[in-house]
């Protein structure tokens, strides 16, 4: 996990990783909105969403 990564969040929100701490991740979900979570809550890389979907 490093910054540029697509990830989704345990609760669904997919976005890319515009920076991170030791606890703490902060997210681009759209142009120019961040959020910050807990590091915890990313369940994965987005990639694995979209290429189950072309399956």
């Amino acid at each position: 996990m490093q910054k540029g990564d697509e990830v989704y969040t345990k609760s669904g929100v997919i976005g890319t990783i515009a920076g991170m701490t030791e606890k703490i991740v902060t997210l681009e979900i759209s142009e120019g909105v961040k959020i910050k979570l807990l590091r915890t809550q990313i369940a994965g890389s987005a990639k694995n969403i979209f290429s189950s979907e072309s399956k």
